[in-house]
């Protein structure tokens, strides 16, 4: 729960810096690239699918377009303006080396923090959390996060 709500947050104020530039240059810029293309069919396929879904089981419409509208939203916001907040964001070396860098001492304090985990001591939580066997989890909430992340980062 902690971990959502600190990345939505993150999205809304990656997403307010990007229009706060759009505002004071009087234009959103979005930078093109080759994914594109692919993003929007993507889009396009899974609100073809819903649609075709809906009326195919008419009985069930409200529940497909309630779910199905939150999909569609989930991947315009993470998918769609993420991609594109970041790439606008990280224009210059400058940017994409302190992106860099917060990437991996993001990587460095997860790690520690997991170390602390596996030696039994939890800093955050008032108990320890041992949902997995014992994995750590840091702060990601899951294992396999953590190590997908540090295998990145």
């Amino acid at each position: 729960m902690i971990q959502g709500t600190l990345s939505r947050s993150a999205l809304a104020l990656l997403v307010a810096l990007w229009l706060a530039e759009a505002m004071r240059t009087g234009r959103v810029e979005a930078p093109r690239t080759e994914a594109d293309r692919s993003l929007w069919l993507w889009l396009g396929f899974g609100i073809l699918t819903l649609v075709l879904a809906i009326i195919r089981k008419p009985e069930w419409a409200l529940s497909m377009a309630l779910m199905g509208g939150e999909g569609v939203v989930y991947v315009v916001l993470n998918a769609l303006m993420l991609f594109h907040a970041y790439l606008y964001l990280l224009r210059t070396e400058k940017d994409r080396d302190r992106a860099i860098g917060l990437f991996f001492w993001v990587g460095v304090v997860a790690a520690v923090y997991g170390i602390l985990q596996s030696s039994g001591v939890e800093p955050i939580w008032p108990r320890a959390i041992n949902p997995f066997g014992g994995r750590a989890v840091s702060t990601f909430g899951n294992p396999n996060f953590l190590a997908a992340y540090l295998a990145v980062a």
